[in-house]
């Protein structure tokens, strides 16, 4: 009996064992990994209009923006979050930018994580 249950015991542990070496070697076995969800991206927005406010950050600065329709953005621009770093440049209240980025709301207000300034 000892015999029998020694070699049932080996094949088991053979067909169970997947091993990175094992599949590299051409060994069909499947591998089940948990597979995390991927984040959806944030909608990218395209604003035009006229510096209302800065506030001065950390890392850059965010600019209030009213576009020509009324509506009104906080942009958040800094060198790390541009495309092209040497796009960045300091606005000032009364110029007139077009930004443009990830959007996304925090509370009432749209943001926009500014990729592109024009």
């Amino acid at each position: 009996m000892k015999p029998i249950f020694f070699c049932g015991a080996l094949l088991l542990l053979t067909a169970c064992d997947s091993t990175p070496a094992k599949q590299a070697a051409g060994d069909t076995t499947a591998v089940v990994k948990d597979v995390q969800p991927v984040e959806n991206e944030k909608p990218v927005k395209e604003v035009t209009g006229k510096v209302k406010a800065i506030v001065s950050g950390k890392d850059g600065y965010t600019a209030k923006i009213v576009s020509d329709d009324g509506k009104e953005y906080a942009a958040t621009v800094s060198h790390a979050n541009l495309k092209d770093p040497t796009q960045y440049r300091t606005v000032k209240e009364g110029d007139r930018v077009t930004v443009k980025g990830d959007s996304w709301m925090m509370g009432q207000e749209e943001q926009i994580t500014v990729r592109e300034l024009r």
